[in-house]
């Protein structure tokens, strides 16, 4: 293990009150011991890991590695699976994620046509593979309050959304969409269309979980993911609740290690991605693994350099200047 601590010296995000409370609140508990940390091996088998950040965008006490094999990033130790449970089900991390209360928050993303822009989006990609209309029955896993699913709702669609957050689900069901709150094991039937919209990087183990996700997948539907594209590294992407952060060669290999074929990829959120799945059991491909490594390293060495940059900067109190001069 080697401490390149690429992040720590990048600076945390500009929190408000309440998210200082939250965080101040979970450190507080960390120091204690009061949250229980386990030690988990990379998806790929391996223990060998570089250390790149020793907190997350919040200032959270969270250490994240990158594997020496596969170039997959993790949080490592990371809370045990009731922590996390705890921490979403009581939604304390909407508090430490959203600058103003939950139920505001919830509303905005109801309201506003900007935060329906994604649904859109995720209905435009599948529509090119599958017509939405009543015959077709989708779930989404972990959908928050639902807003993902509306344009799917105005299809006629037949929806489902099942999420961890009492508050946001109940707000959901408000609003008149069928959301339910619950975990994985609460999933019953079988769907054309599962949606996991920013999920996957929460699963802890991500490659059994897929596989439960197939299970209730119809035998020709559709998988559509949604992740933070890691390319993008900055402590700005590490969050806590994040135990494992992909890019694209490694979100293909492991999600094909669960089972599933790849038909279609692109950029989701500007810096973040996407891909379309179906069944298909095909034999992952070895090299991507490979890629992912050479590419995920390549990057820190690049950030490992800005950085350095940046901190030159401050020092000769250059930095402000030049962010102004940018902005104009």
């Amino acid at each position: 293990m080697n401490k390149l601590q690429t992040l720590d010296y990048q600076g945390i995000l500009d929190l408000n009150q309440v998210q200082l409370n939250a965080r101040n609140k979970l450190n507080e508990r960390i120091q204690n011991k009061k949250i229980i940390f386990e030690d988990v091996s990379c998806l790929c088998g391996s223990n060998e890991y570089d250390v790149i950040s020793s907190i997350d965008r919040y200032g959270l006490e969270q250490q994240t590695v990158i594997c020496k094999d596969c170039g997959l990033i993790r949080s490592n130790p990371r809370y045990i699976q009731e922590e996390y449970k705890l921490f979403y089900e009581t939604d304390e991390y909407r508090l430490l994620y959203e600058s103003n209360s939950i139920k505001e928050c919830a509303m905005v993303n109801f309201d506003a046509a900007e935060n329906l822009k994604d649904g859109q989006n995720i209905i435009q990609i599948i529509s090119k593979f599958k017509q939405i209309d009543n015959s077709v029955n989708i779930l989404e896993f972990g959908c928050g309050g639902g807003w993902n699913l509306i344009p799917f709702v105005r299809r006629g669609a037949n929806c489902i959304g099942i999420d961890y957050g009492k508050e946001y689900t109940q707000l959901g069901r408000e609003y008149g969409l069928n959301i339910l709150q619950g975990s994985l094991e609460s999933v019953k039937g079988k769907y054309d269309i599962i949606i996991l919209s920013h999920v996957l990087e929460h699963f802890l183990d991500p490659i059994s979980d897929l596989k439960e996700i197939k299970s209730h997948l119809c035998e020709n539907g559709l998988l559509y993911i949604s992740v933070p594209n890691i390319t993008n590294l900055s402590l700005a992407q590490i969050q806590s609740a994040h135990t494992y952060y992909f890019c694209p060669d490694n979100l293909q290999y492991y999600v094909q290690s669960a089972g599933f074929k790849i038909i279609d990829y692109g950029k989701s959120q500007n810096i973040h991605m996407y891909g379309l799945f179906k069944r298909g059991d095909i034999a992952p491909d070895i090299n991507l693994l490979s890629l992912s490594k050479k590419n995920m390293y390549r990057v820190i060495k690049q950030m490992k350099v800005i950085t350095y940059i940046k901190l030159m900067l401050k020092k000769l109190h250059l930095f402000e200047i030049l962010k102004t001069i940018l902005k104009r």
